[in-house]
């Protein structure tokens, strides 16, 4: 199969590169919810634990959390906004700041979601402000908006390929093993029949097409035609806006899931009064 894809014609692997753009894009929303998913996991985990050790950790997690996202978002200043120009960088990281101020400001709303706590919007925080400096990096914008000492742009771009992939592993195998019910709510394991067996094969096979594409897609710069620049991985123009766009997805999701019941009061959200 390998070598046989060298005789596939142009036209046909341009039509796959399309493909792939919208099939990573679905792989995107897809790790973003499964993300979110983890991180209440964890939390009402912690929570329902309660004992010294498991408040310890939230506890800790929650300084670590926002603490390293608040580094994030000092160094996105320092070496992404250099110059008054930058207004499109400066946006994007004051942007990250104030959301991460609403994170914690929503946890005040009465009938909240439950499960949310300052452990998961800290999480959330540091992943956010995570992809503000993958995006940030990605973009071969204005050379005078990225200030030239400090770590080297390339080692962020490869940090950030092996925390993708690290995604990305972890989103197919959660994915694979939950079989979907991670998007299917109501199920409980006891209705589950003994002879079913604790993954969904289709499902894993469909997550870890989506992720290949993905792959692909970091290695090509989300580009279809032809490049001649030197070869780098994850950047370019589009790849830094999916970046940001992943970025605003997961906030705007995540908001959602901890102010839905607020709104919706006479609805049930399977939360425990």
């Amino acid at each position: 199969a390998l070598i046989g894809f060298f005789f596939v014609p142009t036209s046909a692997i341009y039509a796959y590169a399309q493909f792939a753009r919208v099939a990573s894009g679905l792989y995107l929303v897809l790790q973003i919810v499964i993300l979110i998913n983890f991180i209440y996991v964890v939390n009402e985990f912690l929570v329902e634990k309660d004992n010294k050790l498991s408040w310890v950790v939230l506890v800790s997690g929650t300084i670590i959390t926002f603490g390293l996202g608040l580094v994030l978002i000092s160094f996105a200043y320092h070496l992404y906004t250099p110059d008054p120009s930058c207004r499109r960088n400066l946006f994007f990281t004051t942007w990250s700041l104030v959301v991460g101020i609403v994170l914690v400001a929503i946890l005040f709303i009465p009938k909240r979601a439950p499960t949310a706590g300052l452990l998961t919007s800290g999480a959330l925080f540091l992943y956010t402000s995570y992809l503000l400096i993958s995006s940030l990096t990605s973009d071969p914008g204005k050379e005078m908006c990225t200030r030239g000492e400090g770590i080297s742009p390339r080692w962020i771009q490869i940090v950030g390929f092996f925390i993708s992939l690290a995604a990305v592993m972890y989103s197919v195998l959660s994915a694979g093993t939950s079989g979907g019910d991670v998007f299917v709510y109501g199920v409980k394991s006891s209705e589950k029949l003994e002879t079913d067996l604790p993954y969904r094969t289709d499902f894993f096979h469909i997550v870890f097409a989506l992720a290949s594409t993905y792959i692909a897609m970091l290695f090509s710069f989300w580009e279809v035609s032809p490049s001649t620049s030197e070869f780098e991985i994850d950047r370019g123009t589009i790849s830094a806006w999916v970046k940001i766009a992943s970025k605003w997805a997961s906030e705007a999701l995540y908001i959602w899931t901890v102010v839905a019941p607020a709104i919706f009061q006479s609805r049930d959200f399977g939360y425990s009064s």
